[in-house]
């Protein structure tokens, strides 16, 4: 059974579908942010890193973290029934990690995430079930510009399919993450 979620922001539009996997995106455009939303918020381990960053970098991070957020609960499909700081994400070091509290009911190693900059002031963040089987395999894509009707400004179409393949291994296994975030 084919599966979506959208998202949309000033300008942009957001959609990811894959053929059976539980998925969800988020997109946001970075806009001033009150950082203190994080302290209360995320978990601990995201707040630190955050903090740990030079002044101008904690916006993008805010938003890399809470895009990836959003795109997980949508795929669960539990919205903000689940506690923002039950789960984390890792960006330090290169990578893209993913811890749950065991109490939340989910196994970190089956989700897949993509983090993206597709615009300079655009964040987008897709998170794919992929469960034990296979290798995710992502499909970026950017469509045409197209005209808002209510501004008349141009936004973009940006979206994701994704494919599960038999194997053991390879990019993009369950448990692995794609990150293409900037320079946070």
């Amino acid at each position: 059974s084919v599966r979506f979620n959208l998202s949309h922001t000033d300008g942009l539009i957001a959609v990811g579908v894959t053929a059976e996997h539980d998925v969800g995106v988020d997109v946001e455009r970075m806009r001033e942010v009150n950082l203190g939303v994080a302290d209360k918020h995320f978990a601990p381990s995201e707040v630190e890193s955050m903090r740990a960053l030079p002044d101008a970098d904690q916006r993008a991070r805010f938003f890399a973290y809470w895009t990836l957020k959003e795109s997980y609960i949508k795929a669960r499909g539990l919205g903000l029934a689940l506690p923002l700081d039950g789960f984390a994400f890792d960006l330090d070091g290169g990578g893209l990690g993913f811890h749950i509290r065991d109490d939340l009911e989910d196994r970190g190693a089956d989700w897949s995430f993509a983090l993206l900059e597709v615009a300079p002031h655009h964040r987008a963040a897709f998170a794919v079930r992929q469960g034990s089987g296979g290798v995710c395999r992502w499909r970026v894509f950017e469509g045409a510009p197209f005209q808002t009707s209510r501004e008349r400004r141009p936004a973009t179409l940006a979206g994701l399919a994704v494919e599960s393949v038999p194997g053991p291994s390879g990019e993009g296994n369950p448990g692995q993450a794609k990150s293409e975030e900037g320079s946070a």
